[in-house]
């Protein structure tokens, strides 16, 4: 039975005998090498065994079959004190029907599928599987929180749960890190200081940046929480308005062209907005196009891409601010409702948006990809109704996973 034992690679047991003529599943009978214990109650060794008795439990698949482990587990007499116990196992937790790392096993198949899934696959109970998940994912998660006190630059974001009604949860992230630290029930201002404020004091003293974008009740929520942090805009936000501007400004000139001029307008939208660096050859055929039939449009892209330079090409907020000056009398000259609106926003959120040269260029670039991700989470989920499972999946997903590995839980490296 040796080559079972290396088989098996569990130390604590010895192999007895083995069946595989089942079809799914291998039943392997095993004893424990155990000779002696601590009695629980006296603390002194004992290797006077009372009896024995069974326990199965399931173990990680051999060749594609069921594994099953038949214990043998010694019920141990303590002479000195007249009391009986049972053995412990390294395996096995007490009470428990499956062996450790087959456990660990069902949890990382839970990372990559559905609950639903794995217990088909696994020929488990659903509820085996979700309590399985749900206590492996508890522990990480409460480990994942003891590196609160380690941000230095915050960003704060939210993901819808129910398209279309306006059901938001706010992501919290750690930027510096890589990783998602915290998942809120909404995104309302009281539930957001009540965050901030009950965050570790030593998380509080190193925060320098907080970056968001310009939801109102971040920003106020940040100012009243965290009042020694410098609030960035994330430029992306910023670009994303003016983007939309752009879009308004293109269909109020279409909409004043008489109808036999509008065609030549027609499939500008995209190309307009898009960066260059990500256009196709074909992008680039229609925006030279475009730049040759239409000098109203081309004299918006040149103000978007001057727009983009600025942020690109500049290093100080001071000399960002100038440039921002220059740009905005251009854009006024142009005398559209819709520009002027971004111009209003821009002023608004000035001291807030040249905070991004301050944080040398912090953004929300790493949140927005974490958002993203949690949007297949919630797509191969098939949705969410439970927001504590769905807060569960994506801290274990987005937070703990994007740990560094000498972070992480030794027996889930």
């Amino acid at each position: 039975m040796e080559y079972v034992d290396k088989l098996l690679a569990l130390r604590e047991f010895k192999a007895l005998h083995i069946n595989t003529g089942y079809k799914k599943k291998i039943i392997i009978d095993l004893e424990t090498r155990t000779k002696k214990m601590v009695c629980p109650k006296c603390n002194r060794y004992t290797s006077s065994i009372d009896h024995r008795y069974g326990q199965t439990v399931r173990d990680n698949s051999i060749s594609g079959k069921e594994a099953h482990l038949r214990i043998s587990k010694k019920v141990f007499h303590c002479n000195w004190c007249d009391y009986s116990f049972v053995e412990k196992l390294e395996s096995v937790s007490p009470k428990h029907t499956y062996t450790k790392r087959y456990e660990q096993t069902i949890f990382e198949h839970c990372l990559e599928s559905t609950v639903m899934n794995v217990s088909k696959a696994e020929n488990l109970p659903y509820d085996c599987v979700r309590g399985i998940y749900t206590r492996i994912a508890d522990i990480c998660i409460e480990h994942l929180m003891t590196f609160r006190s380690e941000i230095e630059i915050l960003g704060i974001d939210e993901i819808s749960i129910r398209k279309g009604h306006k059901n938001f949860q706010a992501v919290i992230s750690n930027i510096g890190g890589g990783y998602v630290v915290d998942m809120l029930p909404d995104r309302k201002k009281s539930t957001v200081v009540k965050y901030l404020e009950n965050l570790p004091k030593t998380a509080k003293n190193r925060m320098v940046f907080v970056s968001m974008d310009m939801w109102e009740g971040y920003f106020n929520a940040t100012r009243e929480a965290l009042p020694n942090t410098t609030i960035v805009i994330d430029r992306f936000h910023v670009m994303k308005n003016l983007n939309a501007a752009i879009t308004s400004y293109r269909r109020e000139i279409q909409r004043n062209l008489p109808k036999e001029h509008r065609d030549k307008y027609k499939g500008y939208r995209w190309v307009l907005v898009k960066n260059e660096e990500n256009m196709e050859k074909e992008d680039i055929a229609k925006l030279e196009k475009m730049m040759e039939d239409c000098p109203e449009l081309k004299q918006l892209y040149d103000l978007k891409v001057q727009f983009q330079d600025i942020f690109n090409h500049t290093r100080k907020a001071e000399r960002a601010d100038m440039k921002l000056k220059v740009w905005e009398k251009k854009v006024a000259k142009l005398n559209d409702p819709y520009m002027d609106g971004f111009l209003r926003l821009l002023n608004n959120w000035r001291e807030w948006i040249l905070n991004y040269f301050v944080s040398n260029k912090v953004t929300n670039a790493f949140v927005e990809g974490m958002n993203n991700k949690i949007k297949v989470i919630k797509r191969v989920g098939y949705g969410y109704r439970n927001k504590m499972n769905f807060r569960r999946k994506v801290l274990v997903e987005c937070g703990y996973n994007n740990l560094r590995k000498a972070k992480k839980l030794i027996f889930l490296r």
